[in-house]
């Protein structure tokens, strides 16, 4: 497995996280207008193994600098289950613990029961808070934060 930065020239790899992330998260997804700023400001990086089979977007906190959100994480239907994931955060942390962030904030859906164990089990939980209404009506979210 290896992972890769994407920047903002690489459509065609841009192009394939948003059809993964419009597959998993419908019109929550991120389109070209979001991602290509945010490749080439911010950190988006693809999976491969051997082909791409997931993706994150992480941004940088302003107020934390050594702490950094994940925007959005997703591993294709097709390769979920098969640790995949759990590799790939792994990595991430590695590559996080390199460019200097000590910490790894998100929000998840509290009915995400498969994301917050993979979080919970892969990271050192510092924090947790339920925000309810987070996007709206019912739309609920749990913001947890990680020691890297």
């Amino acid at each position: 497995m290896n992972i890769k930065r994407v920047k903002s020239k690489n459509i065609k790899c841009l192009n394939e996280i948003i059809t993964l992330e419009k597959k998993i998260f419908g019109d929550g997804g991120v389109n070209i207008w979001f991602l290509q700023p945010l490749s080439e400001y911010q950190l988006v990086y693809q999976c491969l193994n051997p082909s791409f089979v997931a993706y994150a977007i992480l941004l940088k906190d302003i107020k934390t600098p050594k702490k950094a959100y994940l925007f959005s994480f997703g591993v294709s239907l097709e390769s979920q289950n098969q640790g995949i994931g759990k590799e790939f955060l792994k990595k991430l942390i590695d590559e996080l613990n390199e460019l200097g962030f000590n910490h790894l904030e998100l929000t998840v859906s509290p009915k995400n029961k498969v994301a917050i164990y993979l979080y919970k089990k892969t990271m050192k939980l510092v924090s947790s808070e339920f925000i309810k209404h987070c996007y709206g009506e019912k739309e609920d979210r749990e913001k947890l934060c990680f020691e890297l």
